[in-house]
C-alpha cells in the first residue's frame, strides 16, 4: 500500500513538472552545446597550450555527460517509454557509445579512444585526436536534433524556397569565412585577411575553384579540412543534406521542404522530389567512393607521398573536389604541376568523375539505376526521358566540339610536344572540365585567343539541370537553339523529340539566357573599370568563369584588386544560385484575371 502510494506520489509529481523539467533539459543542452562548440573552435582553430587543452577535454567530457543524464531524465519524463526509445533509437545509440566508453574509464581506468588511436606514440597525439571524435559526435548529435525538430518547415516565417537556398549558401560561405581566419588554419602567424578569406570561402561554398592564394601551401590540413567540407556541402547543397536528414531521421518531408528541395534540385514535381532527394545522397556516395577508389590506384610511382594517409586525403580531397565540380587542388599548380600533368590515366578518371557531377542526378537515375535497367530491359520500347536524353546529347555534342576545337587549335601551341593520344586527352581533358570542373593540365596564360573564346563558350554553357555544375545549362541552351531553327523554319511551336514545348518554359530559358548574357556584361564592364591595366580576353575569361562557377583562370585572380574581388564573389554566387532564382527571391508573384488585346512590334 505504501508503495503504490509512492508510485502515485512520483507519477504526480512526473506530471506537473514535466513540462518545466523538458523546457530546461532543452535550455542545458543547447547552453553546453554552444559552449562546447566554441571551446572546440577555439582548440582547433588556435591551437592553446597544452594543459589548456586538457581542461578542454575535461569541459567535453561534462557535457557528454550531461547528454547521457538528460537523454534518461527525457526517457522518465516521457509519456510512451517503449515509443520513446524507438522514435529516439539514433540518439540512443549515441549516447550508449559515449556511456559505455565512460564506464569504461571510470571501472576498468581503459579509454576506448585511446585504444583506437593506438598506433600513434605521441603523448599530443590522443588529445587532438579526442577534439575530432569529440567535434564529429557534437556534429551528428545536432544535426539530428535540428532533423528531429523539422527545422526545414519555417513554421513561424513565410519565406520562399528561392530565399531559403540562397541564405543557406550564404550563411555557409560565412561560417566557411569565420573558421578559415582562425591562426591554425594557416602556414605562418598571421591570420587570413577578410577579404581573402571571403573570396576563397565563397570559391569553396559555390563550387566555383577560383583561389586568391596557394591553397596548397597557404593553408594547413584543418584548413584543407574546412575548405572540403565546404566544397561537399556546397556542392550538394546544405539544404538537401537538411532535407535528407530531415525525411530519413524524423517523420518525413513537408510540403514546404518539398518545395525547396524542388527549387535547387530542378524537379518537375513534389512526387519526383521526394524520391530524388534519396536517391541525390545514394548517388553521391557511390560516385564519390568509386571515384576515390580509382583515384587512389591512379597516382602511380611519380608522386611520393609521406604517408598513406597523406595519400588517402589527397584522392578524398580530389574525388570530392571532381565531382562537385569545385577544381580545388592540393597541387601548387593543380594538376598542370609537372608531377601530375602527365598521369592520363588519371586525368581520365578526374573527367569523368567531373562529367558524372555535372549531368545531373535525374540523368545518372535514369540511365544507370538498376530499376530504370531492368524496366528498359523488360520493356524495350521504354526509352530515356527527354530531360536525359537532353542532357547526354547535348553534353555529348559540346564535349566532342570542345575536344576537336582544342586539339585544332592548340596542336602547334601548348599540344605541340605531346603525342597523338596525349594531345587528343588533354584536349578531352579541358573540355570536360570547362563545362564547371575547373582542372587544367595546359598553362592556361599560353593558350590562344580562339581557345580562350572556346572555353568562354563552354564555361557559359555549364552542366545540365539537376547536377552540381553551373552556367546557364544545357537544358537552357538546347531550348534556345531549337526556338531558332523554329523561328527559322517558319514553326510556330517548338517541338523537341515529338514533344511540345510550352512557351512557359519558353519564358523562363529567354529569362535565364538574357539574364546570365546581362550579367556577365554588366561584370565585365565593371572590371574593365577596376583592371584597366588587364587584357580584355582575360577579364572576360575571369568574368565568366566565375559565373559559371568553373575555376579556370588565365593567371590574374591572385593580382585582382579589392573591388575586382568583389565582384568576382558577386558573380561566383549569383552564379551558384542562378540569376533567375535571385529575382524571385527579389521579386513579389501577383496574378492578373484580365488580358491586353495582343500587339505586334516589327523585329529584325
Amino acid at each position: 500500500m505504501l508503495l503504490n502510494s509512492l508510485i502515485t506520489q512520483l507519477n504526480k509529481l512526473r506530471y506537473y513538472s514535466r513540462s518545466s523539467v523538458i523546457f530546461l533539459t532543452r535550455l542545458i543542452t543547447l547552453i553546453s552545446s554552444v559552449v562546447t562548440f566554441l571551446l572546440l573552435i577555439y582548440a582547433a582553430g588556435f591551437e592553446p597550450e597544452e594543459y589548456i587543452k586538457e581542461g578542454i577535454n575535461l569541459a567535453i567530457d561534462i557535457t557528454f555527460s550531461v547528454y547521457v543524464l538528460i537523454f534518461f531524465i527525457r526517457w522518465f519524463y516521457a509519456l510512451q517509454r517503449t515509443d520513446f526509445l524507438k522514435y529516439y533509437a539514433f540518439e540512443g545509440l549515441l549516447v550508449l557509445a559515449v556511456l559505455i566508453n565512460g564506464v569504461s574509464r571510470l571501472i576498468f581506468d581503459t579509454n576506448l579512444l585511446e585504444i583506437l588511436y593506438e598506433a600513434s606514440h605521441t603523448s599530443s597525439a590522443y588529445p587532438t585526436f579526442f577534439e575530432w571524435v569529440a567535434g564529429i559526435t557534437l556534429a551528428i548529435y545536432w544535426t539530428y536534433k535540428v532533423a528531429k525538430t523539422d527545422v526545414l518547415s519555417l513554421p513561424n516565417l513565410s519565406l520562399k524556397p528561392s530565399v531559403v537556398l540562397i541564405v543557406s549558401f550564404a550563411v555557409l560561405a560565412m561560417t566557411g569565412v569565420l573558421l578559415l581566419m582562425l591562426p591554425a588554419m594557416t602556414v605562418g602567424d598571421e591570420t587570413m585577411p577578410f577579404l581573402d578569406a571571403l573570396f576563397t570561402a565563397m570559391s569553396a561554398t559555390c563550387v566555383a575553384g577560383l583561389s586568391v592564394v596557394d591553397i596548397s601551401s597557404y593553408f594547413t590540413f584543418k584548413g584543407h579540412i574546412v575548405i572540403l567540407l565546404l566544397i561537399q556541402l556546397g556542392g550538394i547543397g546544405i539544404v538537401i543534406f537538411a532535407a535528407f536528414f530531415a525525411a530519413f531521421l524524423s517523420k518525413g518531408l513537408g510540403i514546404r521542404q518539398q518545395l525547396m528541395v524542388k527549387n535547387f534540385l530542378n524537379s518537375e514535381t513534389l512526387s519526383s522530389t521526394k524520391a530524388l532527394l534519396k536517391q541525390v545522397i545514394v548517388i553521391t556516395l557511390i560516385i564519390e567512393a568509386t571515384g576515390f577508389v580509382c583515384m587512389f590506384c591512379s597516382w602511380g610511382d611519380a608522386i611520393v607521398f609521406q604517408s598513406l594517409g597523406e595519400k588517402v586525403f589527397y584522392s578524398l580531397f580530389h574525388t570530392i573536389s571532381a565531382f562537385c565540380n569545385a577544381g580545388f587542388s592540393l597541387f601548387p599548380a593543380g594538376f598542370y604541376t609537372p608531377v601530375v600533368k602527365s598521369l592520363y590515366g588519371l586525368h581520365m578518371v578526374i573527367a569523368i568523375v567531373s562529367i558524372l557531377g555535372g549531368i545531373g542526378f535525374p540523368t545518372i537515375e535514369d540511365v544507370f539505376s538498376p530499376r530504370a535497367m531492368l524496366e528498359r530491359r523488360r520493356s524495350p520500347w521504354k526509352r530515356w526521358k527527354l530531360d536525359t536524353k537532353i542532357a547526354i546529347y547535348t553534353s555529348l555534342v559540346l564535349l566532342v566540339f570542345g575536344t576537336v576545337m582544342l586539339f585544332l587549335l592548340e596542336r602547334n601551341n601548348t599540344l605541340h610536344d605531346l603525342g597523338f593520344v596525349e594531345a587528343t586527352i588533354t584536349s578531352f581533358f579541358q573540355a570536360s572540365n570547362a563545362r564547371s570542373a575547373g582542372y587544367n593540365t595546359v598553362n592556361m596564360q599560353e593558350l590562344r585567343v580562339p581557345s580562350l573564346y572556346i572555353l568562354i563558350f563552354l564555361m557559359f554553357i555549364g552542366a545540365s539541370s539537376g547536377s552540381i555544375g553551373g552556367g546557364i545549362k544545357t537544358s537552357t541552351f538546347c531550348l534556345i537553339i531549337a526556338s531558332i531553327i523554329a523561328t527559322l523554319g517558319g514553326r510556330s511551336k517548338i517541338e523537341v523529340e515529338h514533344r511540345f514545348i510550352p512557351k512557359e518554359l519558353l519564358f523562363k530559358t529567354l529569362s535565364i539566357f538574357v539574364s546570365a548574357v546581362a550579367f556577365n556584361l554588366l561584370g565585365l564592364f565593371l572590371l574593365t573599370i577596376t583592371e584597366p591595366a588587364i587584357d580584355f580576353i582575360d577579364l572576360a575569361f575571369e568574368q565568366v568563369s566565375a559565373f559559371g562557377v568553373v575555376g579556370l583562370s588565365t593567371g590574374i585572380t591572385k593580382s585582382l584588386t579589392p573591388a575586382s574581388r568583389i565582384i568576382i564573389i558577386t558573380a561566383m554566387f549569383i552564379g551558384r544560385v542562378g540569376p533567375l532564382t535571385l529575382a524571385y527571391a527579389l521579386s513579389k508573384y501577383t496574378t492578373h484575371a484580365y488580358r491586353y488585346p495582343k500587339a505586334y512590334v516589327m523585329i529584325g
